[in-house]
């Protein structure tokens, strides 16, 4: 019983480091996207539940992932929240700026989720 409360601190202290570490994610995006995911509320079953950053022809972009919806696209913006392209769809489009997306992007990180 003894070695067991002393593994209690260790374990919360260790989930508190970890979640100061990849919880406040959100700290290092800019103002707009924030705002975005912050604004961004379900259309009917259509909503958000992942943002992504990736590495795209030399600029982050950020790659907002709806689920609830086939035909929806996917909108892909720049740091100041210009949109670079929109992505899948009915249409299943894969280009951006005239290159396929998911083949010349690097996925840096998940910036957010639901």
């Amino acid at each position: 019983m003894r070695l067991s409360l002393k593994v209690i601190p260790v374990v919360l202290l260790c989930g508190v480091l970890l979640c100061s570490s990849s919880c406040n994610k959100d700290e290092d995006l800019p103002a707009c996207i924030k705002k975005e995911i912050d604004s961004s509320e379900p259309i009917g079953e259509i909503e958000l539940v992942r943002v992504e950053r990736y590495d795209f022809q030399d600029e982050k972009v950020f790659v907002f992932n709806y689920e609830g919806g086939a035909d929806f696209q996917t909108p892909v913006f720049d740091e100041n929240c210009n949109t670079v392209c929109a992505l899948g769809g009915f249409a299943g489009i894969t280009e951006c700026r005239e290159e396929d997306f998911y083949g010349n992007a690097t996925l840096e990180e998940v910036v957010w989720e639901k």
